[in-house]
């Protein structure tokens, strides 16, 4: 437990050992800061102005734990647990401060790991289908605040289970690493497009914030064509797949992600038995309209 002896003014008076190495200043480094020279710059008077309140308030029990971030030496972060006990003197006024400090940096680390592996695919590093519910969500409430346009993509892989049957499961999930990074750089970068893997060989793209239907299909054309050039899976195993990919426009084809999600991937099952590697709005039922990478050329 790192120790410290405070001044009412945030200078440091004494300093444990701990809370040095915790720091990585010696002592006589950390005697001449003060306790704001902790925090990082856009945080100082946030600090000053905690210390503040905490001097002018009387606890009876414990005084209470606040999680915090701290800045070492070196300018790395260092999540701590700090509690600020303040002595007063025989007038009630503030004489010093006594602080005991925790390092939980772990603890944070760790439930900042929980969280990510909470809301992204372990293998592609991708948003799962939970973050792509609450994205597409979003993008629809944008749709509708600025009247724009929206679209929701659902992409099954053409070939992939011949790959994974012929080069085994190791080599198909180098491939679907692949094919995630094809789509990250297929999407608009200044945009808030999604792409996410659903499980398996599927993926799902939010378009958000869409000047046009045409704008949407470019978009679809591009991922088409980039997942239709070879994989090089490993130096010497090269791999040709494709995609079937369905569309569904907002607010046409649904008003919420659900009803989206169900379209898209009901017209990829239409864009699939048109031939692969194509992309369908609609429905077989409905005559679909479906177009092939090499249509979307002309």
């Amino acid at each position: 437990m790192g120790i410290a002896r405070i001044a009412p003014d945030g200078r440091f008076l004494e300093v444990n050992e701990k809370l040095c190495r915790m720091l990585g200043y010696d002592a006589a480094e950390l005697l001449e800061k003060t306790l704001f020279d902790l925090a990082a710059p856009g945080a100082r008077d946030e600090a000053r102005a905690f210390l503040k309140a905490r001097l002018k308030a009387h606890f009876l029990g414990p005084p209470p734990e606040i999680e915090k971030p701290y800045r070492r030496r070196d300018g790395s972060e260092l999540w701590v647990c700090e509690a600020l006990s303040v002595v007063r003197d025989a007038a009630g006024m503030p004489d010093f401060l006594v602080a005991a400090v925790q390092d939980i940096t772990a603890r944070k680390d760790l439930e900042a790991r929980l969280s990510h592996d909470a809301l992204h695919d372990a293998l592609t590093g991708l948003p799962n289908r939970v973050m792509f519910q609450d994205r597409c969500a979003r993008a629809l409430e944008s749709a509708r605040r600025h009247n724009g346009l929206a679209a929701v993509l659902y992409l099954d892989l053409d070939g992939f289970k011949e790959v994974n049957d012929s080069h085994g499961h190791a080599m198909g999930d180098i491939l679907l690493q692949q094919v995630a990074r094809r789509l990250e750089h297929c999407v608009r970068a200044e945009s808030e497009d999604t792409v996410s893997r659903f499980g398996g060989d599927e993926f799902g793209i939010v378009l958000a914030g869409l000047d046009s239907i045409e704008s949407g299909e470019r978009i679809v054309r591009t991922i088409l064509e980039a997942l239709a050039l070879p994989f090089d899976l490993n130096g010497d195993i090269q791999v040709s797949i494709s995609a079937s990919i369905g569309a569904a426009r907002h607010p046409e084809h649904g008003q919420d992600p659900d009803a989206l999600v169900a379209h898209a991937d009901a017209a990829m099952y239409a864009a699939k038995h048109s031939g692969k590697n194509r992309f369908s709005w609609e429905l077989l039922p409905n005559g679909p309209a479906v177009h092939s990478a090499e249509t979307a050329q002309s």
